[in-house]
């Protein structure tokens, strides 16, 4: 996604095998080229994949999600891997399938991976009786895009982020768009949903479920990020904030001088919302609103929130960006709640309070993703490259000199080549290509192709099949 959101797509460049023509659980460079590299000469695409990484990257995931994606990846990887044993994937299956019953919750990421999946994957369009194929999914699928007349089709709406999906199997519905403002429409409507343009309850909740590394946005400007690890709200307001460590502040993406993980290594806590003496929002007081609840340099203070909160302790220095005021410093620091639990114990060291009265967004990641440096366990992981015979390495001479014969005698020569050859229906359909239109030719090869016993892969005749692919 962040290589989508810059506009750069990488796409795979291994192919899958002649095991899995009909469908690969790995995407390969047939998926990528012929599937999604095409569609991106259309603007209102174009223009979708690029809003999408970026709604993606601000989304909330989970750890749950991370799983997940590893377990499904794990399984594809070793579906394509010719050295894997049939026991690996039975087990790996068998992991997956837990993985997803022990999902507690459906992430954002998740709503939109679903909508990926059900659109730029397996996307169909235009009319609903009849429509057409735009999801790379489908295209490079001939498995699918044989039996799309059969499957189960709804009309798209926001409601397919309802439907989770196996990246393994073949589809049992898809859902049609009537064009690609549609599918824009659909993200951009999903997207208000969003703890990134919410905030609030809900965004705040989003980001205590995820148990990941989120930023929290109040009005002030101030971004908090950490995990957050607990919060008292109300169903309009969020009372008090508390990260596990390590945690930065920020205001505009940038990390505040002094504010950084190291300093707030141990997690960051702080009530939110405006005193019960104050209606005007605290980050647009200037000094003289400072001094009238009691703020003074090196004295003590009493602060009560309007979230039953109460602060005590000794005002050290304020900290303004912009004009707003971000931070209050105190020392000496006692901050307890309405029935006396403890929050903040002076023993903890310098207590910076967030000014802010309310959230106003919550999204993915640290706000200074550099200055965070943000560890994760991901590993890239490569399907082992097959070693090839020399047999092999001879049929794979075959088709190439299927392109390049010319003359009849060529042909000739290279169908007795052929014929030495065990299981050598593709080769037969390719050379067929090439003879069609010479009637003699073309006869011998098809009395060939129609000896052959009938070849099965992934439960499809590939003869058949490629008699109705090549028209014979």
């Amino acid at each position: 996604m962040e290589f989508q959101k810059h506009k750069i797509i990488p796409i795979a460049s291994d192919l899958r095998r002649i095991h899995h023509i009909f469908y690969t659980s790995a995407p390969d460079i047939v998926h990528e080229a012929v599937g999604h590299i095409p569609f991106l000469t259309h603007p209102v695409f174009s223009q979708f994949l690029f809003t999408y990484a970026e709604t993606v990257l601000k989304s909330i995931s989970s750890q749950e999600d991370l799983e997940k994606y590893k377990a499904i990846r794990d399984l594809s990887d070793l579906k394509e891997n010719p050295k894997t044993r049939l026991t690996q994937i039975k087990k790996q299956e068998r992991k997956l399938k837990q993985i997803i019953k022990n999902i507690s919750h459906v992430s954002e990421a998740s709503y939109l991976s679903r909508l990926i999946w059900w659109t730029s994957e397996y996307g169909l369009m235009g009319d609903f009786k009849n429509p057409k194929i735009y999801g790379a999914g489908l295209i490079s699928s001939i498995g699918e895009f044989l039996h799309v007349k059969k499957i189960k089709k709804l009309r798209l709406s926001l409601k397919c982020i309802e439907y989770p999906f196996d990246i393994t199997n073949f589809q049992p519905q898809l859902f049609v768009a009537k064009d690609f403002e549609h599918i824009l429409d659909i993200l951009g409507t999903l997207s208000k949903k969003l703890a990134f343009n919410k905030g609030g309850t809900y965004g705040v909740q989003q980001a205590l479920r995820s148990k990941t590394v989120n930023t929290v946005v109040l009005d002030s400007g101030l971004q908090i990020s950490g995990i957050l690890e607990n919060s008292f709200f109300n169903n309009r307001y969020v009372n008090f904030l508390k990260f596990k460590g390590p945690v930065q502040l920020c205001y505009k993406n940038k990390q505040l001088k002094g504010h950084g993980i190291n300093y707030h290594k141990e997690g960051y806590s702080s009530p939110l919302n405006t005193l019960n003496s104050s209606s005007k929002n605290m980050f647009l007081w200037n000094q003289k609103d400072i001094l009238k609840i009691g703020l003074k340099k090196n004295k003590k203070a009493n602060l009560i929130f309007k979230g039953g909160i109460y602060l005590k302790g000794e005002f050290v220095s304020e900290l303004r960006v912009d004009k707003k005021l971000l931070l209050l410093k105190f020392r000496n620091c006692l901050i307890t709640d309405s029935k006396n639990n403890l929050l903040y114990h002076p023993s903890w060291g310098m207590f910076d309070l967030a000014v802010g009265s309310k959230v106003v967004s919550v999204f993915s990641g640290p706000a200074d993703f550099k200055a965070y440096n943000l560890k994760d366990d991901f590993k890239p992981s490569q399907v082992a490259v097959k070693k090839f015979t020399k047999k092999q390495l001879y049929r794979h001479l075959l088709y190439k000199k299927i392109k390049q014969v010319k003359i009849q005698n060529q042909v000739i020569s290279l169908l007795k080549e052929i014929k030495k050859q065990k299981n050598n229906w593709l080769l037969l359909l390719e050379l067929f290509q090439i003879v069609k239109n010479k009637e003699d030719l073309k006869k011998q090869v098809l009395s060939d192709l129609n000896s052959l016993k009938n070849v099965k892969i992934q439960g499809n005749s590939v003869i058949t099949m490629g008699k109705r692919f090549y028209k014979i």
